[in-house]
Protein backbone atom coordinates (compact mmCIF):
# COMPACT_ATOMS: atom_id res chain seq x y z
CA UNK A 1 0.00 0.00 0.00
CA UNK A 2 2.83 2.66 0.77
CA UNK A 3 4.83 1.62 -2.26
CA UNK A 4 1.86 2.16 -4.43
CA UNK A 5 1.29 5.45 -3.10
CA UNK A 6 5.11 6.30 -3.61
CA UNK A 7 5.04 5.84 -6.78
CA UNK A 8 2.26 7.52 -7.74
CA UNK A 9 3.59 10.36 -6.29
CA UNK A 10 6.96 9.69 -7.85
CA UNK A 11 4.69 9.78 -11.23
CA UNK A 12 3.05 12.93 -10.21
CA UNK A 13 6.32 14.48 -9.75
CA UNK A 14 8.10 13.13 -12.64
CA UNK A 15 4.44 14.45 -15.15
CA UNK A 16 4.96 18.22 -13.22
CA UNK A 17 8.64 18.25 -14.19
CA UNK A 18 8.03 17.17 -17.39
CA UNK A 19 5.69 19.63 -18.42
CA UNK A 20 8.15 22.08 -16.42
CA UNK A 21 10.67 21.18 -18.81
CA UNK A 22 8.31 21.24 -21.90
CA UNK A 23 6.97 24.67 -20.95
CA UNK A 24 10.51 26.13 -20.25
CA UNK A 25 11.71 24.87 -23.68
CA UNK A 26 9.12 26.52 -25.02
CA UNK A 27 9.08 29.54 -23.73
CA UNK A 28 12.99 29.77 -24.21
CA UNK A 29 12.00 28.73 -27.82
CA UNK A 30 9.42 31.77 -28.43
CA UNK A 31 11.96 33.75 -26.45
CA UNK A 32 14.90 33.30 -28.86
CA UNK A 33 12.52 33.79 -31.87
CA UNK A 34 11.57 37.28 -30.53
CA UNK A 35 14.84 38.32 -29.92
CA UNK A 36 15.95 37.11 -33.51
CA UNK A 37 13.22 39.10 -34.83
CA UNK A 38 14.09 42.55 -32.66
CA UNK A 39 17.78 41.86 -33.74
CA UNK A 40 16.84 41.70 -37.34
CA UNK A 41 14.51 44.83 -37.24
CA UNK A 42 17.20 47.05 -35.32
CA UNK A 43 19.78 46.15 -38.02
CA UNK A 44 17.49 46.00 -41.11
CA UNK A 45 18.26 49.58 -42.71
CA UNK A 46 15.40 50.86 -43.26
CA UNK A 47 14.77 50.38 -39.35
CA UNK A 48 18.18 52.60 -38.70
CA UNK A 49 17.27 55.01 -41.31
CA UNK A 50 13.96 55.81 -40.38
Amino acid sequence: MATEATATATNKTTVALANDWALGNMIASVSTKAQNCVAAALSSPSMSQG
